[in-house]
This record gives structure tokens, sequence and C-alpha cells, in this order.
């Protein structure tokens, strides 16, 4: 189902979509998106606390797919936004941000590396430019916080792999993949952003050793059988 958005400026800059929500404590287990031209005054467009949110929504001049899938469908803390196209039909307020969020996460803790992956796949017309971020909040904000990894498209192109350290995480805290657009008329772009957790060395390691030890035992069982 197609959602209608209005184009409004606020304080010369801001777009609303029926209610302005800034990047305040929001609550547990919930991916939600955000639109607008003030990456400090997104608006609130949708919700969903199933671990899955898919759907578009419109205006005058630019248009919007998204599909994010979080917890509990995949395992905290991977975060995968990788259909995010959006079309641009003419002229407007450059640029346009769209920020999908997983808040409420609660593992793991303390400091970790996670990996950010970018892609852009369709870079075609009057969009000069996508800045895909990924950002980490230990107050479990709405969106933005501590940035972990960014990069620029201004044509299709391979992907993007970053680790990073995150900051100490702590029960609950969110995630954010943002997408920034610069436009100046008729465009599409496709992009995608994911977040993972890098495996510890030790965890490697433990893999590494379960996988040996499978390994000689079908070994062995193949000796008996033979």
């Amino acid at each position: 189902m197609r959602k209608n958005f209005l184009p409004a400026v606020v304080a010369g800059v801001a777009l609303a979509f029926g209610g302005l929500a800034g990047p305040g404590a929001a609550n547990a287990n919930t991916i939600s998106i955000y639109v607008g031209t003030d990456p400090n005054a997104l608006a609130l467009i949708n919700t969903s606390s199933t671990g899955f949110l898919a759907g578009t929504a419109s205006s005058t001049n630019i248009s919007i797919g998204y599909t994010a899938t979080g917890t509990p469908v995949l395992s905290q803390p991977t975060f995968d936004t990788t259909a995010i196209e959006v079309n641009t039909t003419g002229n407007g307020i450059s640029p346009f941000y769209l920020a999908i969020v997983e808040t409420g996460l609660s593992s793991p803790l303390g400091v970790n590396n996670f990996l950010s992956s970018f892609s852009n796949t369709s870079f075609q017309g009057a969009i000069s430019a996508v800045t895909l971020t990924t950002e980490i909040s230990t107050s479990n904000a709405n969106y933005g916080g501590t940035v972990l990894a960014t990069t620029t498209y201004t044509a299709s192109n391979a992907a993007v792999n970053t680790v990073a350290a995150t900051p100490t995480l702590t029960n609950p805290f969110s995630e954010t993949a943002l997408y920034e657009v610069q436009w100046s008329g008729v465009g599409v772009s496709d992009s995608g952003i994911s977040i993972s957790a890098v495996p510890e060395p030790a965890s490697l390691a433990l893999m590494g050793t379960a996988l040996l030890g499978l390994g000689g035992l079908i070994r062995r069982r193949r000796s008996n059988q033979a």
C-alpha cells in the first residue's frame, strides 16, 4: 500500500511527513522509517515490531521503496536494508534523507567490531550523489549516534565493506542506516546498507577447532566403513 506525503518547508529546510520526530529515546525492538530534508528533524512514516518492514511512500517530486530486516528475523545485531529505491520526478529540496532504524538491541554489549556493507546498483538521471552511513546510538535514540562508517557514490559501483569498532554498547542500543540523496531533477537510485558483527578471534578459533574435529570424525567413519 503506497503512502502519500506532502512536502512542506519547516524553518526553510525541513520536509513534513505527518509530524516531526527528533532523535530522542525510542521504544524497544522496533524498526522505523524516518524521512526529511533536515537530518536532525526527520519525520516518522512507518514502524514495525515484527523484525521486518517494507513499503512505499511518495510526494509530488520524490518516491521511495524500502525493505528492512532485523531482530527477531535475524540474530542481533544484524540489520539488513538492502532494497532501498529513491525515485525523483522533479525539482525539490535537496538533499533528501531516509533513516532506517532498529531500536531496542541488547546484544552484543561492550566494544565490538561491526561490519558496514554498502552498495549502489542503480544510478540514473539527475541524482548527483548518494551518501550511505551507519550509526550506533548507545542511548537507543530514534536515529543518529556515533558514525561507524560512511561512503559516497556518484555512480553505480562495487560494494564497499568497512569494519569499525563500536562505542561501548549497553542495553538497549540502536542502529541507523542513513541514506542521503543529492538530486536536482528526474533520477533513480537503488542502494543498500547492512550492519553485522564481526566474530571475535576466539569465536573463530573455536569454530575452526570444531570444524577440524568434525572433519576427523568423518574420516574415521569412512575408514571404519572401508
